[in-house]
């Protein structure tokens, strides 16, 4: 009778723990982001009208292996365990809001505390990613590629210049990569003058295959050597999915 009644008690915790609206709230939330799910983020999130930004071809990535429900925090908030490949595993507090007498996920604020998480987080080594000794070569949006050109050009912002880098199949017409209707690679901040690292929010890769598809790939490594005439050598390394994935090198 006693263990009956102590076996009662447990599982009437566990429901009332299962049952706790925030709790389902977040569980459901972070689903539909990792199912790219946007009529589900719609109903959920406190400004539905950004809920395209978690669609499959926005270009934004949860760079996340798993991410599981934790605890209910005394200011309603809930956190999340994320779990990503080469770095530790993060807690995440994910921000509630209520609109009209109903709990939302106020993803603005979410995002925010997730990428400062990220960007105070060390990844667990050095390079996360092995590189192949092969000229650079994989997947584009489902399209073998071998990237042979390491283009430069000076962008004028009107308040400031900054050199910009593409990586594409073939020569660009007229020095405007951008009139190619081929895959490219473009290198978003990545530091020439260091021996390179992992991606991260600032410095990654932005996969582009016109007209519509636009990838930033927030989870890779580069390594930058100088050869022995002075060329850079740039060497990337990724996996997406079996559709988008770059490794191998390229001089310039």
């Amino acid at each position: 009778m006693r263990n009956t009644a102590i076996l009662a008690i447990i599982l009437l915790a566990c429901g009332c723990s299962q049952s706790d609206p925030a709790t389902i709230l977040v569980d459901k939330f972070w689903s539909a982001v990792q199912n790219n799910d946007v009529a589900l983020l719609e109903t959920l999130m406190s400004e539905p009208e950004t809920a395209g930004m978690f669609g499959k071809d926005s270009g934004f990535s949860i760079n996340a292996e798993s991410i599981s429900v934790g605890d209910k925090l005394d200011n309603g908030n809930v956190n999340v365990v994320m779990k990503r490949f080469c770095y530790p595993d993060s807690s995440l507090e994910t921000k509630l809001v209520s609109i009209n007498d109903k709990l939302k996920v106020d993803v603005r604020e979410t995002i925010n505390t997730m990428m400062k998480s990220a960007g105070d987080s060390k990844p667990t080594r050095k390079y996360c990613y092995s590189f192949y000794d092969q000229p650079m070569s994989g997947k584009i949006s489902g399209k073998m590629v071998t990237m042979k050109y390491f283009n430069s050009e000076i962008v004028d912002y009107g308040t400031h210049k900054k050199e910009s880098f593409v990586l594409t199949t073939e020569p660009c017409p007229d020095n405007n990569c951008y009139q190619l209707m081929t895959p490219k690679i473009l290198l978003n901040d990545l530091n020439f003058e260091s021996d390179g690292g992992n991606f991260s929010n600032t410095q990654n890769i932005t996969l582009f295959t016109p007209p519509h598809f636009n990838r930033i790939i927030p989870s890779g490594s580069y390594r930058v050597t100088k050869t022995e005439e002075g060329r850079i050598r740039l060497e990337i390394s990724f996996r997406e999915d079996d559709d988008n994935y770059i490794n191998g090198y390229i001089e310039h």
